[in-house]
C-alpha cells in the first residue's frame, strides 16, 4: 500500500520549498510529498489523486 500523500501548494517558490523541506524532515518516513507551485497544478494533482483514491483529507490556507 502506499503512504498517505500530503499535498503542498503555493505559488511562491521559496515557501513551497520550505514548507517542503520541513514536512520531508518530519514526515517523509510514514508519507508522500508532494508540491505543485500553482493553484491549477495542485487542482490538477488533487483530481489524479482523488480517481486513485489517495486522499482522505485537505487542509487549505
Amino acid at each position: 500500500m502506499s503512504p498517505p500523500i500530503i499535498l503542498i501548494d503555493d505559488d511562491e517558490p521559496q515557501v513551497l520549498n520550505a514548507i517542503e523541506r520541513d514536512l520531508c524532515n518530519h514526515y517523509r518516513d510514514k508519507f508522500r510529498i508532494v508540491n505543485a507551485n500553482s493553484a491549477r497544478q495542485g487542482m490538477e494533482a488533487v483530481d489524479e489523486f482523488k480517481q486513485r483514491n489517495f486522499f482522505d483529507c485537505v487542509v487549505s490556507y
